[in-house]
């Protein structure tokens, strides 16, 4: 398991996404999986036979099979939009739950996930695939801090925080951020634009 976390840290920057790679291999451990179908191997220019087809067709179903939860659904990781969490950890932490609710191993994948996905700039984008962005930064940034990482503990904190200053400041951020900033009473809500109802 922690081959294939450090294997993934190693190309992030190749594979955005980790494919639910420890979930598979949690899950298929749980239902004690074991493939017995044997693999079809093709080699250039051969001819696919219905035989090959169908057993190659086989062996997926047994492991779509094997990874599908009790109630039918497949879980999945979504390992998209890099502002989801923020809001959480920010509601943990202002309600005094975070220490209560999130355990120390929750707060290292936490971190892991956020290490993982940030951009080489620096910055986080508004997804693990996009350019780094104001409101992903300041928000990710803000969860470093509120999960106990200091200003300048590491690169990845005083990267984002350079990051943030080199681009104008967290108050260029969109008005999505500056509602968070201000709900952390660290930016003036009057700097917020009127939301209607």
């Amino acid at each position: 398991m922690e081959q294939a976390r450090q294997n993934f840290s190693l190309n992030r920057s190749r594979f955005k996404t980790n494919g639910d790679l420890l979930w598979g291999m949690q899950f298929l451990s749980e239902k004690k999986f074991e493939q017995k179908i044997p693999r079809v191997r093709v080699e250039d220019a051969e001819k696919i036979t219905y035989k090959d087809a169908k057993t190659a067709m086989r062996r997926g179903i047994l492991y779509l099979a094997a990874l599908q939860a009790k109630d039918g659904h497949w879980p999945a990781e979504n390992s998209g939009i890099m502002i989801l969490n923020s809001p959480f950890f920010i509601c943990l932490y202002i309600t005094g739950h975070l220490e209560e609710i999130f355990t120390l191993e929750h707060r290292k994948e936490s971190l892991r996930y956020m290490y993982n996905h940030q951009n080489i700039d620096g910055g986080w984008g508004i997804d693990i695939e996009s350019d780094s962005c104001m409101l992903s930064t300041v928000l990710s940034y803000i969860c470093l801090r509120i999960l106990g990482v200091e200003p300048e503990q590491g690169s990845t904190c005083a990267m984002a925080r350079k990051w943030i200053l080199d681009h104008g400041g967290a108050t260029y951020t969109p008005l999505f951020g500056k509602v968070w900033l201000s709900v952390l009473g660290v930016y003036d809500w009057s700097g917020c634009k009127s939301i209607p109802p």
